[in-house]
Formats: C-alpha cells, sequence, structure tokens
C-alpha cells in the first residue's frame, strides 16, 4: 500500500490513499471508520475505496509512506469527493 501525505507541523492535514484492488489513488475525506489526524491512526484505521469499494487496512510492514511539502504533490493523480448541488 502506498500512501502521501502532507504534515502541518502536527497532525496530518492532506493524506492521499492508493487502493491495493484498482491502484486508484483518494483523498481521505470519510473514507476511514475513525478519524486519521496522526501517524498512528493510519495503522488502526480500516479505508474504504470509493472507487471499487474494497475494504482494507495498513500495516508499518506493508505500507510506503511519503511525507510531502506541497499540498498539489499529495493531491497530484488523486479522486477528492465532490458534492453536487441540484435542484429537485
Amino acid at each position: 500500500m502506498n500512501i502521501k501525505l502532507k504534515y502541518q507541523s502536527s497532525p496530518i492535514e492532506i493524506l492521499s490513499l492508493q487502493c491495493p484492488n484498482c491502484l486508484n489513488w483518494f483523498i481521505n475525506d470519510g473514507t476511514s471508520d475513525i478519524p486519521v489526524e496522526y501517524e498512528q491512526d493510519i495503522y488502526h484505521a480500516k479505508f474504504t475505496c470509493p472507487l471499487c469499494s474494497t475494504i482494507f487496512t495498513t500495516t508499518e510492514d506493508t505500507t510506503s509512506i511519503s511525507v510531502k511539502v506541497y499540498e498539489q504533490q499529495v493531491l497530484q493523480n488523486s479522486y477528492t469527493k465532490k458534492t453536487v448541488w441540484e435542484k429537485i
């Protein structure tokens, strides 16, 4: 599993995960069962891919975390949740 994140000193500001099934990157915006604010939270959370619905967890042995300085480096090639308003 691969993860990109941006620290704002602490806690984690932005977290992008790669689904181990479909290999797409997505922003962790409501995709985890617990709030992920610190690195140790990554290893206790269950994530659900919003694209293929795969549920997965991470371990320190199987996870590659890449800390980025700039927000755009984390967001690059990642899906994000989009809310659309429409008239009923």
